[in-house]
């Protein structure tokens, strides 16, 4: 495995408390590092609806009774929200639909362009996340509350130089 991918070692709900601890812990050095791969591992999660897993990382941060900082109080209250609709499905004002893509596509770490495209005649809204190499999108049903992700890759043959 290479440096770039410790963080995966960390992918699993087992490892929540873990990095709520040490991301709200001021003499960590990796302190922002373990915020990162803890909002990462949850998006991830949440974005593709994996209602168990969704299910055990709420029990994780609701049992967490450790100290906490602003940056992870943050994170936390958005996560329980955002999931209570995953596993409660409800019809979401346009300003939730908005929070919620942002929170999926972006979140509070990445640096990605982030923009609303357009509302289909069916209710949905339709986002977009991109940056250099990828665009990630995202579809919320306002009358009910379901979204889906999807994410294109950009190939070689896809960029045009000028």
């Amino acid at each position: 495995m290479t440096e770039q991918d410790e963080d995966l070692i960390l992918y699993g709900t087992q490892y929540v408390q873990i990095l709520m601890r040490l991301a709200s812990d001021p003499e960590c050095p990796k302190d922002y590092y373990c915020l990162t791969i803890l909002t990462s591992y949850c998006q991830g999660k949440l974005a593709r609806r994996q209602l168990k897993a969704i299910e055990e990382i709420e029990k994780q941060i609701i049992g967490f009774e450790g100290d906490t900082t602003a940056a992870l109080d943050k994170w936390r209250a958005d996560f329980l929200t955002f999931s209570a609709l995953a596993t409660h499905p409800m019809p979401v004002s346009e300003t939730v639909a908005d929070a919620l893509a942002f929170f999926l596509l972006v979140g509070p770490h990445r640096i990605l362009n982030f923009n609303k495209i357009s509302e289909s005649q069916s209710g949905f809204l339709h986002y977009i996340a991109s940056n250099e190499s990828y665009r990630e999108y995202c579809y919320v049903n306002k009358e009910t509350g379901f979204w889906e992700v999807s994410k294109t890759e950009f190939k070689e043959a896809d960029v045009k130089w000028f």
